[in-house]
């Protein structure tokens, strides 16, 4: 779903790295109108125990978000979501997922009450590149 960092960026990327106890998350994307990449730092903390995929996410501190792992097959993707579903990522190891993953994870998202016809597409046509 659109979210405020993502708007008119493409090639969007979300690192993860664990950091006693948290995790590092780096999100990054290329503004295509100004010509620049643009990132943002936060941190997030596992709710109850760092096996639940149950965090809560800051940019901004003392703002968190709910960032809750839905699904995943550990390898090539995952279905995060908000725990009030104003927003979700479907996050791929790779620039595209193939179609019978991709309609099995908004089928998913859908049953759960998300509204996936809100979904944006980012390009990521650079991300094969690591760029």
């Amino acid at each position: 779903m659109d979210h405020d960092f993502e708007k008119g960026l493409s090639n969007v990327t979300a690192t993860y790295s664990p950091q006693k106890g948290e995790v590092k998350v780096v999100n990054r994307g290329y503004n295509d109108s100004k010509k620049k990449w643009e990132e943002a730092v936060g941190e997030a903390e596992f709710v109850k125990s760092s096996s639940s995929g149950f965090l809560k996410v800051t940019f901004f501190w003392p703002f968190y978000g709910a960032y809750v792992v839905i699904d995943t097959d550990y390898s090539t993707y995952t279905l995060i979501g908000g725990d009030d579903k104003s927003y979700m990522w479907i996050l791929s190891r790779q620039p595209e997922l193939d179609s019978d993953t991709m309609d099995y994870l908004l089928e998913k998202a859908k049953f759960l009450g998300y509204d996936t016809d809100a979904l944006i597409y980012v390009d990521q046509s650079l991300a094969e590149y690591g760029l």
